[in-house]
């Protein structure tokens, strides 16, 4: 073969070969960008050093493979097409395919991980509505032994009032109602699963000192079964009560307030909730308000909660501004709903 010939066969083997190796090169390219745009945008879960070594290892991958393709094409044109270069060039392809699942495998382990903390904090969602369920029992046991205890009282009172016991009706219903003013505050709407939660919360907020407004109109029927309404009026509680405990600590001088109704509208049930807090606020990318919590596992209510008015056809609305947090919400009552 003529010089003129091998240099000919040369310029066409390694034309021939950059047609698919430049695809390749732009495939690899194309897969990095992605998966760096997923890093970026926190579709999976890095520690930033681990955010940082797999960007590393991307570029170092990116540039020796471009090393590899680049000196198989140079001894193609220099040498021209030999078993060696075949070998070589089958070495860049398994290199390039080998960088490739490298990548989509450390993915695939940061989107596990993202996955497991998602399923972490699921569990613990359910383990908060596990334990406002059990308070929703107990506070109905409460409940229930208030009712008998009263019905003990009267029987009492009346035997005094019978016997002309004066001195002593007067002793025992000082000290009914010394007990009464320590005991829970009973709210009786018909709805179980409002008087629990309520009753337990109002409780708790005036044991902090948070002061405590409220008015409930419940309809006939309510959109919710009692397990998620006692999981969305516990979160939407908790969170108030916290934040007026935060206030307390914060400010001392502040006084901290949770005002609360739910009320039927134009076959809608609305739910208010609104409260004083120290201004501190965490939003997510998109400017929406996920907590007003500064610990590491805050806003795990705020989601349940959204799950729940979501599965439900209703709305939410949460707000913020001059340090006064309130959420609103809008459930359809189907029961009554205009056909």
């Amino acid at each position: 073969m003529t010089a003129v010939k091998f240099k000919e066969y040369s310029l066409w083997c390694v034309y021939e070969l950059r047609k698919p190796y430049t695809m390749l090169y732009l495939a690899m390219i194309a897969v990095l960008i992605l998966i760096l745009h997923y890093v970026a945008n926190k579709d999976i879960t890095l520690s930033p050093f681990q955010k940082i070594t797999y960007i590393l290892i991307a570029f170092s991958g990116l540039a020796i493979g471009h090393y590899i393709l680049r000196l198989t094409l140079e001894f193609i044109d220099n040498y021209g097409k030999s078993s060696f270069s075949t070998r070589l060039s089958l070495v860049n392809l398994f290199f390039v395919v080998l960088f490739l699942a490298l990548l989509v495998y450390i993915y695939q382990l940061g989107y596990s991980k993202r996955e497991n903390l998602r399923l972490i904090e699921e569990q613990k969602v359910y383990e908060l509505e596990r334990e406002e369920f059990n308070s929703l029992v107990e506070t109905t046991k409460q409940l229930r032994e208030i009712k008998h205890d009263i019905q003990i009282y009267l029987d009492t009172i009346n035997i005094l009032v019978n016997d002309k016991k004066w001195d002593e009706l007067i002793s025992y219903t000082e000290q009914y109602y010394n007990t009464l003013s320590i005991a829970h505050i009973t709210v009786s709407t018909g709805n179980t699963a409002i008087d629990c939660i309520l009753t337990s919360k109002l409780d708790c907020a005036k044991r902090l000192g948070i002061k405590t407004t409220y008015s409930i109109m419940v309809p006939d029927s309510f959109p919710l079964d009692s397990v998620e309404l006692s999981s969305l009026l516990g979160n939407i509680w908790n969170n108030a009560i916290e934040a007026g405990e935060k206030l307390l600590s914060f400010d001392i001088g502040k006084q901290p307030y949770i005002y609360f109704y739910i009320k039927p509208y134009q076959h809608m049930i609305l739910i208010h909730i609104e409260n004083n807090f120290d201004g501190e606020i965490k939003r997510n990318k998109n400017h929406e308000i996920i907590s007003t919590k500064s610990e590491k596992n805050h806003g795990l209510g705020l989601p349940r909660i959204k799950s729940i008015i979501e599965n439900s056809g209703g709305v939410l609305q949460i707000t913020s501004e001059n340090n006064i947090f309130s959420v609103h919400i809008m459930l359809p009552d189907k029961e009554n709903k205009i056909e």
